[in-house]
């Protein structure tokens, strides 16, 4: 790991740029968790509504990888910290869309998470055998030995 010297500098890079224009941080508290949304709710739907409590930012709207289904959350980013505690106030536990939403702040993924790998059965070396039940195909589960 190379540290700074005293001017700012790493290697022949500057360390800060005057005028550089570094993306825009979300304010702490400004990004919402949005529970028990409708599995059929757009995103349209979901700005019109915390649009009136103030300037939104981004919508995040999580879907099922393999169905490409909706999972019934988002996650909505307001301009402020004030605006989002607004939209707290005017949405948790209102319908929208025949459910009533949960609207609380999103907590921050936690350090050292890892994602869910899902289970399909088989070997640890990524091979499955045989048949669905995880014998051979000649095997009706187990070893079974017969003496005659």
């Amino acid at each position: 790991m190379t540290l700074p010297n005293p001017d700012g500098l790493i290697g022949s890079f500057p360390l800060f740029m005057e005028n550089s224009q570094a993306p825009a941080a979300v304010p702490v508290g400004a990004k919402l968790y949005v529970g028990n949304l409708s599995f059929k709710i757009r995103e349209q739907e979901i700005r019109e509504a915390f649009s009136q409590a103030g300037e939104v930012r981004s919508i995040f709207l999580p879907v099922e990888r393999d169905t490409g289904r909706m999972r019934g959350f988002a996650f909505v980013e307001m301009a402020t910290a004030e605006q989002a505690e607004q939209a707290i106030k005017m949405f948790h536990d209102q319908d929208l869309a025949g459910r009533k939403m949960l609207v609380t702040i999103a907590r921050p993924k936690e350090e050292g998470s890892t994602p869910r790998r899902e289970f399909r059965g088989g070997r640890e070396d990524g091979y499955r055998s045989g048949n669905r039940f995880g014998g051979d195909r000649n095997s009706r589960g187990g070893s079974r030995s017969y003496s005659f």
